[in-house]
């Protein structure tokens, strides 16, 4: 897995599955619901995957994405709101690991925003 982007990512089938935990600071629960995996070739939606998501406590969250595809190259993108509560403190986010089977590891961060949710969108360009 390569960075090449602020939340973008190059990646081919070694790097599969790719686990991601989201995980709240100063928040008393992990209120980030990641959507579907949008997989698009060519420029056209071709497949929508479900995530399925596992609570392990209360502050955070975990899947994992599975390899769409080996034999052709993809975009898979996908949006997480992750919402605050009004009297959360300024120190309050969610940080979001992204782990590669090849051992790969990016991090990024959702901060509290002016008007809830913040949102991230986290894209995969998959290579062959």
């Amino acid at each position: 897995m390569k960075k090449i982007g602020s939340r973008t990512y190059e990646v081919t089938a070694t790097d599969f599955p790719i686990q991601v935990k989201i995980r709240a600071k100063e928040l008393n629960n992990c209120d980030a619901v990641p959507s579907d995996i949008h997989i698009a070739r060519q420029g056209s939606l071709e497949q929508i995957v479900p995530v399925v998501v596992s609570k392990p406590d209360s502050i955070t969250i975990t899947y994992e994405i599975q390899n769409p595809d080996p034999d052709s190259e993809c975009a898979m993108t996908q949006s997480i709101p992750c919402y605050f509560p009004d009297d959360c403190n300024d120190a309050a986010c969610y940080e979001f690991v992204i782990s590669a089977a090849d051992g790969t590891t990016e991090k990024t961060t959702a901060r509290v925003p002016t008007i809830n949710p913040s949102f991230v969108t986290l894209a995969f360009l998959y290579k062959k």
